[in-house]
């Protein structure tokens, strides 16, 4: 076995391993076709590949920042090569790239995946505070209601730039106090919404006299059920500037992800949220959302 950077020529083969693991790991990432769902990275020194005798073990990834001195890693074995060693070795190498670039790692793990909790304490990560995966599972049957006057949803425009830099202005606001989220710039959303499956109308943008004050988005991720994977709504972001709150828009905006879900034929919904966000808890709870499993962070700490 050895490891190796990554390139653009391996997007095949991560996708497939993407594929292998989904329904041991929950990674979510399977489209509405049951594709693996895969986003180049900004740079590919950013990723690392096992292999042996030519066949693809697993993979480690950083990704973008989670805190200002923390980035979110990432370590996938294949099902048929775990317990061999393999996912330690991932992690070592991401380890040394915490270490040369002084950063900590810090790592999401999926309540229903104890084999990964244990493997992050035998690391030496530290468990920190968590999401809750929530399920609307059917979907919300509640009502739209009127908009205050001045206010109004609309889909994104297409490779709009003005419609990007509101976007990416409101998450900036409303996710500053989220723990383990950081703003988003707009060449990121350039490059997350320039392929060619992408649906601007997945993004409900909330307007105030034209200006953009809340955001939306939608898209398909499989989620396991006994009977096989089930295509769900996957809400986030969704947030609302505090000077716009208490006008129901997060609600309209939810309902709005909704309707986008149910015309693609998707019969459920689900999104993560802090588990410190009482207000929020309580408005997805109103429209039907109710608790799955917890999403856990696990830090990798520098070495003093």
């Amino acid at each position: 076995m050895h490891i190796r950077e990554a390139s653009a020529a391996d997007e095949a083969a991560i996708r497939e391993l993407i594929a292998a693991v989904h329904e041991h790991d929950h990674v979510g990432r399977l489209d509405a076709q049951g594709r693996p769902f895969w986003r180049n990275p900004a740079n590919w020194s950013d990723v690392a590949l096992a292999e042996a005798d030519g066949a693809l073990l697993g993979m480690a990834a950083l990704y973008r920042p989670a805190e200002l001195a923390a980035v979110q890693c990432e370590v996938l074995v294949h099902p048929a090569w775990r317990r061999r060693g393999y996912g330690r070795a991932l992690a070592g190498w991401l380890r040394t790239q915490g270490q040369q670039r002084r950063v900590e790692l810090v790592a999401r793990v999926d309540s229903r995946r104890p084999g990964s909790q244990a493997f992050c304490a035998a690391l030496g990560l530290v468990a920190e505070d968590g999401w809750l995966a929530m399920v609307a599972d059917p979907l919300p049957t509640a009502s739209a209601k009127p908009l205050p006057p001045g206010y109004a949803l609309r889909p994104l425009q297409a490779h709009s730039v003005a419609d990007m830099t509101g976007f990416a202005d409101v998450f900036g606001v409303t996710f500053a106090t989220h723990r383990f989220l950081m703003p988003i710039a707009v060449p990121e959303l350039m490059q997350w919404w320039s392929g060619p499956d992408f649906d601007p109308q997945r993004v409900g943008l909330a307007e105030y006299d034209g200006a953009i004050v809340g955001i939306v988005q939608v898209r398909p991720i499989g989620l396991p059920y006994p009977d096989g994977a089930r295509i769900s709504g996957h809400i986030g972001p969704v947030g609302v500037l505090p000077d716009h709150q208490r006008r129901g828009l997060a609600r309209a905006l939810m309902l709005y992800a909704r309707d986008y879900s149910q015309a693609q034929g998707w019969t459920l919904l689900d999104l993560d949220v802090d588990v410190h966000n009482r207000s929020a808890q309580a408005l997805y709870e109103s429209l039907g959302f109710r608790t799955a499993h917890t999403l856990d962070w696990w830090r990798w700490r520098l070495e003093q």
